[in-house]
């Protein structure tokens, strides 16, 4: 394959007239790339890209990418280590979907309507376990029926969530008692410090109620969130999916 070098590449005759590189394999850019001039269209009827200003309005620069109704487009960025890209965003043309993705895997999609998901948002709900028991002091709430667990940050030998990343997060506990006299506060708890509780008092054996204690914290990457319960209650009976422990992160 022979190499063709234009230095200062520029048309003669008008700075109104497109100059053109054509190859049948690639055209490869050796140093900077400054594009000052118009898009040859804003609203492009062939598959390419187009880089510059717009012609309609002078202030306004960016860079096309114009597929087929069933293609693809992306802009990629990559560690030069021959790996496809790490970090892209591109637009699924066929289903109206932009992918936003890092480390090689599409981590966000924002579909048509502007809804957005997000499949790796480190999220978790957790049940406690059938039959299990409380009383006392203060004890830690094992919720070992996980329900959900994205990213495998809630442990559900030990109850705790551990937060992957620093962020808001929120989180919830709930409960429900069946017929006991007495009260019990539900407390959410960071490294062993409460930040949120729920108290419920029964007066009477004939009672049911329930108890939510929710909240949204702050946490470092490594902090540590669980629920306790403090009862004088001589039994917390966890009966079917009335105990919960979940949460997610906000951003």
């Amino acid at each position: 394959m022979s190499t063709v070098k234009a230095i200062n590449l520029q048309h003669p005759s008008s700075a109104n007239v497109n100059v053109i590189l054509e190859s049948n394999t690639s055209v490869n850019f050796v140093g900077g790339v400054i594009v000052n001039g118009n898009m040859p269209s804003i609203q492009p009827s062939t598959i390419g890209v187009s880089i510059g200003r717009d012609a309609a309005a002078s202030n306004n620069a960016g860079i096309d990418i114009a597929c087929s109704p069933t293609g693809y487009g992306w802009l990629d960025f990559s560690n030069a280590s021959g790996v496809d890209y790490k970090g892209r965003v591109g637009y699924d043309v066929t289903n109206d979907i932009m992918h936003l993705a890092t480390n090689g895997n599409v981590r966000q999609y924002i579909d048509s309507a502007g809804r957005v998901t997000m499949p790796f948002q480190p999220c978790w709900s957790a049940t406690a376990n059938y039959g299990s028991s409380y009383s006392g002091a203060l004890n830690p709430i094992v919720f070992g029926t996980v329900d959900v667990n994205v990213g495998s940050h809630y442990n559900s030998t030990t109850g705790i969530f551990t937060a992957p990343v620093a962020g808001n997060y929120f989180t919830m506990a709930q409960g429900h008692f069946s017929n006991s006299t007495g009260y019990t506060t539900i407390q959410l708890r960071k490294n062993d410090s409460t930040f949120s509780n729920a108290w419920n008092s029964t007066p009477n054996n004939s009672a049911a109620s329930s108890i939510v204690c929710m909240g949204i914290i702050y946490l470092a990457a490594g902090d540590n969130l669980r629920a306790s319960m403090f009862t004088d209650r001589t039994n917390n009976y966890m009966a079917e999916t009335y105990w919960k422990f979940a949460g997610h992160l906000i951003g």
